[in-house]
């Protein structure tokens, strides 16, 4: 603590860095030194057991741990798991300071960190309370006393230890030593050493003795008020949806056992946006079924036509939950839009086997003959229509690194579904055909309808037959056209027209913003700019919510304060 950057980047960086370097699988090392703190950063070879290296880590620092100063803490090895970071994050206000840490510390944090699936709760901000002794070295010396001695005579006077066990007849008690101080008056009486003449010095006599609060370091206020916020992290393997849930049902429960006048807000909820992005999703799943079916209605002209091919949509969606559940896949958004983009393709062969089941029945054949001949027929371009995507997309799903990692479950739901349609389409979809289609084209407005569809049809091909010919001829200006083409599009992207980024923008109605104070600046100090900032920002009309959070120089990546001013809903 309160060692300068320099001498933790001496004293503790480099020995860490020295002992983790020649591990196996590290493609690179960072560090950050800074006022009482360093943060090693290690990043290993993509396909690296990570548990079996956080081990390894642990097995190297704790065989250097002796040549780090000895008032250092003991370090902390995290592995960066981007499914541990927080859902929820929690403000408590409407109370002093000390009240809502000891509220935070005694009824929020255990209740919350019993909802299935939390990780970890964690606490900032608040006074804790304490006892602090603080000596008089004026009167350390007039008793000949010394700080030692002090310090020796708190640690033997607040002891409470088991001392042995006492039969008694047919039980047995458990017998110990209570030496635990409880008041600021029993520990007032504690006894530093006997004086000469026999007379004992009490630690009142050396030192003052006050019932007070830690030295604060984090400020943390919601809309204004002084609070204290608790960030809840999931397990990694837990449904965040769920968690967050269970979560928020057991806030609604603990509001109802806070002090009159207290608040518990909730200030920041991923869940939310998960839940925005699935619930989309799912209502473009149903409104692609509902388009294709209209298409198809459009160009086929029949309701069972149309129903027939429909029914390949749920035999395949539900026949995929299943390899979903084999692979170990869940329903998130990247097997939700792998299945609403499939909703076309699981379509594509069904209807090239009915189409041609269609033309066999024009031929006069009857619906079960046509069935079978029509499958048959068609089998080898279903086929390859079928393992043309699969080629596309199966690649996907093997693709290293983070990318990877995010479209493996995509690529893989793509694959199983489209397979699962060519099942479809070789049985069901004849299957069906064979029992609900008839040489009857019906006399109705559907009828009607079709017919001047594909009166339509067949002056759009004329058109196409037309210009087929001309294109053949022009061969060498349609082919400096399509180069051409090809060549600006890539251009775009060259000279950055067309801009690239890792994932879209997205407006989730939040504003993050971060400010720094030069180094050496007090808690004090930063508060005091970010109150100027806060009073900047409730000047927007939009603003819902504010939650504000100071701490104070020395901490991670820096030697200033730092606040950041988030949640701002607008």
């Amino acid at each position: 603590p309160q060692a300068s950057a320099q001498d933790v980047e001496q004293l503790v960086t480099q020995p860490i860095e020295n002992a983790v370097s020649g591990m196996s699988g590290v493609t690179s090392i960072s560090s950050t030194s800074s006022e009482g703190r360093a943060t090693v950063t290690i990043q290993f070879a993509n396909g690296t057991n990570i548990d079996a290296a956080a081990l390894d880590v642990g097995r190297r620092i704790a065989a250097i741990r002796r040549l780090l100063p000895a008032d250092a803490t003991d370090p902390s090895i995290f592995k960066a798991d981007p499914n541990a970071t927080p859902i929820l994050n929690v403000a408590l206000s409407g109370a002093p300071l000390d009240q809502l840490f000891d509220i935070a510390n005694t009824t929020l944090q255990p209740s919350l960190q019993s909802v299935p699936g939390v990780a970890s709760v964690s606490i900032s901000g608040g006074l804790q309370r304490e006892i602090q002794v603080q000596v008089n070295y004026a009167k350390l010396a007039a008793y000949g006393v010394t700080i030692q001695q002090v310090s020796t005579a708190l640690t033997n006077s607040n002891v409470t230890a088991p001392i042995g066990a006492l039969d008694q007849g047919a039980t047995t008690l458990s017998m110990r030593s209570v030496g635990g101080v409880d008041d600021v008056a029993t520990l007032e009486q504690i006894v530093v050493q006997q004086t000469p003449t026999g007379g004992p010095v009490l630690l009142r006599d050396v030192a003052t003795v006050l019932q007070t609060t830690k030295n604060q370091t984090q400020v943390q206020r919601m809309n204004g008020q002084d609070a204290v916020g608790l960030t809840i992290v999931k397990q990694s393997d837990a449904n965040q949806l769920q968690v967050a849930t269970d979560v928020k049902n057991q806030l609604d429960v603990l509001r109802k056992q806070l002090p009159q006048g207290t608040q518990l807000q909730i200030t920041n909820d991923n869940s939310i946006f998960t839940r925005s992005s699935l619930d989309a999703i799912q209502r473009d799943l149903v409104l692609a079924v509902f388009l294709v079916g209209a298409v198809m209605l459009l160009f086929l002209h029949q309701w069972r036509n149309t129903l027939i091919v429909l029914f390949a949509i749920p035999t395949v969606l539900i026949a995929t939950f299943l390899f979903m559940f084999a692979l170990g896949f869940t329903l998130n958004i990247m097997t939700l839009m792998a299945l609403a983009l499939m909703i076309g393709i699981l379509v594509d062969d069904s209807i090239v086997v009915l189409e041609n089941i269609h033309r066999h029945l024009e031929l006069g054949e009857s619906p079960i003959e046509a069935a079978l001949e029509g499958r048959s027929e068609i089998g080898l371009a279903a086929i390859a229509i079928t393992l043309a995507d699969v080629i596309v997309y199966a690649p996907i799903a093997f693709v290293s690194g983070t990318v990877g990692q995010l479209f493996r479950q995509y690529g893989l739901t793509i694959v199983v579904a489209t397979l699962l349609s060519l099942v479809i389409s070789f049985t069901l979809t004849p299957m069906i055909a064979s029992r609900w289609m008839t040489h009857d084209r019906g006399s109705g407005a559907m009828a009607r309808f079709g017919a001047w569809w594909d009166r339509g049809f067949l002056r759009l091909g004329e058109v196409v037959a037309r210009v087929v010919p001309i294109s053949i001829a022009s061969r060498w200006l349609v082919t400096a056209l399509a180069l051409g083409s090809l060549l600006v599009c890539a251009l775009l992207v060259r000279f950055g027209a067309v801009s690239t980024e890792y994932a879209p923008v997205e407006d989730n109605g939040t504003l993050r913003v971060q400010m720094t104070m030069p180094p050496g600046t007090s808690l004090a100090g930063t508060d005091a700019a970010a109150q100027q900032l806060e009073a900047a920002l409730n000047a927007i009309p939009e603003k819902r919510s504010l939650f504000t959070s100071v701490s104070s120089g020395g901490g991670f990546g820096g030697g200033g304060g730092s606040a950041k001013i988030g949640r701002a809903h607008v």
